[in-house]
């Protein structure tokens, strides 16, 4: 076979798998299972439907958010039963300007697990070919067959002992960087800089912070949040001075298992450009898998 023809069938393979999956989500027959706590999907806003799924049981909350890529973006979404009959109202989220958008559904699904459809229609709003956007999908509540990790984009093996030095962390409440281990270390600048980093938690909520001075002076704001925004906690100061250390601890209670989201800001104390410092987090008590 001629190195033309071979590429030629690769393409096709590749196409055609691609098809293939796209197909399998898009039928109510044969829905695309939701396998993490929190799931990221890309649209084209062209009034295309696709179908996802999960297992749960009790009082579940589903979190819809929307971002627009550009311009304007969202999507309507019917919750269905395995049968394909409508549960409640039809929800729309949609986000303008490249803004977002979040609606936060409630669902009573008894005490045995059943399988909930999302029917998720992308809306094509005028003249263009696409409204592109994103759609994160966070579930919260008890569930069958979901990942440990809790995480959008967590490729990683949960080691509840490992420490990890985090070189990337979320920018908003809406995408924060997900803990998937006890102790975690953050090099911050000291420059009034928000970050925000979340895991899952249930009932006595334990964390400790230190904090240590590259320079002169570093040190952070803390704040524990619901993934709504809501404070859960009052705000936490851990600094420190001329080059030393210093430790708080944040205690909060919960009533179920939920995402708690750490939001960060490092402090700017004067007139350089930074206050350089190390933090770390260590989870003690609470931390759900």
């Amino acid at each position: 076979m001629k190195f033309s023809n071979i590429k030629t069938f690769v393409i096709f393979l590749v196409l055609a798998v691609t098809t293939l999956s796209a197909n399998a989500q898009n039928s109510l027959n044969s829905p695309q299972r939701l396998s993490e706590y929190q799931t990221a999907i890309t649209f084209n806003g062209d009034n295309r439907e696709s179908y996802y799924s999960f297992v749960g049981k009790g009082d579940v909350t589903v979190t819809l958010d929307v971002k627009a890529l550009s311009g304007n973006a969202g999507v309507y979404v019917d919750f269905l039963n395995a049968k394909g009959k409508k549960l409640s109202e039809m929800e729309v989220v949609q986000a303008q300007n490249r803004g977002t958008d979040r609606i936060v559904k409630d669902l009573s699904l008894g005490n045995k697990f059943q399988t909930i459809i999302l029917k998720v229609k992308s809306i094509a709003y005028g003249s263009q070919a696409s409204y592109p956007g994103n759609l994160k999908i966070s579930l919260d509540g008890e569930f069958d067959g979901m990942r440990s990790s809790g995480g959008t984009s967590s490729t990683e093996d949960i080691d509840f002992e490992k420490t990890i030095n985090l070189d990337w962390t979320g920018n908003s409440i809406d995408n924060p960087r997900m803990l998937t281990t006890r102790y975690s270390v953050l090099n911050f600048r000291g420059d009034n800089k928000e970050e925000f980093l979340a895991f899952y938690g249930q009932e006595k909520i334990e964390i400790t912070y230190d904090v240590k001075a590259n320079n002169s002076n570093a040190g952070t704001y803390l704040t524990l949040l619901d993934k709504n925004g809501d404070n859960l906690s009052s705000q936490g100061v851990a600094q420190a001075m001329s080059k030393g250390t210093s430790r708080i601890t944040q205690s909060i209670e919960l009533n179920k298992r939920q995402l708690v989201i750490i939001k960060i800001v490092s402090i700017a104390y004067g007139s350089n450009s930074s206050y350089p410092g190390t933090l770390k987090i260590t989870l003690n008590r609470g931390f759900a898998l």
